[in-house]
């Protein structure tokens, strides 16, 4: 009896799994797989058509089915697009295409990005399958200048100087293999060896690199600011070649180097002058000179402009001898303001030999001993007479 039992319950379990997997074997089965992309890659801030295709591999129909495409960042459904079609039977291995407009975020960068569809039937929205395809989305590098500096700054005529460029990828794709060139369209800017071209690798969107370029001054450059041109060239995530170029000044501004070159005395108009000389490359403006002489101001004297390689003689109150400065102000070209102060040693040399305000003074002491002896001389003389 308990055998009988046994083998009753087994064959009704052995039914039960053979019902379900008839209706297994009878169940559809969905897969989304992307079959067209227009344009690709896809463009960030432009348009794609995408189309895809609903496959049910299953062995079963499939009755009442909604297909809806979920977007997200940065996929927009563009008005007009359904965002659910419902079809009434996806017969068993078969499928079904269905096409849709997007936008593109314009400050989405190169990627593939996740494009989701779910799939369920009408009447049960809540239980969903979720599918999802890769849509290729390239962006195209956009660079600009954020800053150049130079070293040193005073850029001064048969020099060295470095240029330092700070670029910036803005764009939403890679910019491969960078190429950096720099070219002063005048000719007195030379790139030093193969410093003026400058591999910067690979700069990806929202990075930035600096260039460092080495170039020689010219002795005959002159103070302005030279224009030159800095280029990029560089290849996008496809591998097309792409180039950019940027107009730069180079200020060449040279260095005011002021020296004492003599002092002398001219007694004749009871002056001290001072010769100057400007030995650098630069023109000294609004030249302010102030002689101070054992601690006191004896005299200031003015200069528009004293020119580079030129000299000035500068006239003061003659004074005796004495330790002291001469306090030199000026601007340069660029309208920097500089104070400088040398020290001067103010002693007069005969050419005959001694100190010229010494043998005035022993003139002076001759002439009043013998004015004091002709006196002696002539009342001894108006005595004897009397």
């Amino acid at each position: 009896m308990k055998e009988k039992m046994f083998l009753a319950a087994l064959f009704a379990i052995l039914l039960v799994l053979s019902a379900v997997a008839v209706q297994a074997q009878n169940t559809p089965i969905f897969n989304v797989i992307l079959t067209k992309q227009n344009p690709f890659p896809a463009e960030p801030g432009k348009k794609v058509n995408i189309e895809v295709e609903v496959q049910n591999t299953g062995l079963g129909d499939a009755n009442n089915i909604v297909v809806e495409i979920s977007p997200s960042d940065p996929f927009r459904l563009l008005p007009g697009t359904e965002k659910t079609k419902t079809y009434t039977k996806i017969s068993a291995s078969s499928s079904v295409k269905v096409s849709y407009d997007l936008s593109i975020d314009e400050n989405a960068f190169s990627n593939q990005y996740e494009l989701e569809f779910r799939i369920y039937y009408a009447n049960n929205p809540a239980s969903y399958l979720a599918k999802k395809v890769m849509v290729n989305v390239q962006g195209q590098p956009d660079f600009i200048v954020e800053s150049t500096w130079t070293s040193p700054v005073e850029i001064e005529p048969g020099g060295i100087v470095k240029v330092y460029a700070k670029v910036k990828n803005v764009g939403t794709g890679s910019g491969k293999q960078v190429q950096a060139s720099l070219n002063s369209t005048s000719g007195l800017l030379i790139p030093v060896l193969s410093r003026g071209s400058v591999y910067m690798g690979d700069i990806a969107a929202g990075s930035d690199g600096i260039a460092e370029f080495e170039l020689s001054v010219d002795t005959t450059s002159e103070h302005k600011t030279y224009p030159s041109i800095l280029t990029l060239s560089y290849k996008d995530d496809s591998g097309v070649s792409g180039q950019k170029s940027f107009s730069l000044g180079i200020p060449v501004t040279g260095v005011i180097s002021l020296e004492i070159v003599k002092t002398e005395a001219n007694f004749e108009r009871n002056v001290l002058q001072i010769e100057i000389a400007n030995k650098g490359t630069a023109d000294a403006n609004s030249l302010e000179a102030k002689l101070v002489i054992n601690g006191k101001t004896l005299g200031v004297d003015y200069v528009s402009q004293l020119k580079s390689t030129k000299k000035t003689t500068l006239e003061f109150p003659l004074v005796m001898e004495g330790q002291g400065q001469l306090i030199l102000d000026y601007t340069s070209p660029g309208l920097k303001h500089t104070e400088l102060t040398k020290d001067i040693t103010v002693k007069f040399e005969n050419p005959n030999g001694g100190n010229p305000l010494g043998t005035l003074a022993v003139i002076i002491i001759a002439a009043v001993v013998v004015y004091l002896l002709w006196r002696r001389f002539f009342r001894k003389k108006k005595k004897k007479s009397g």
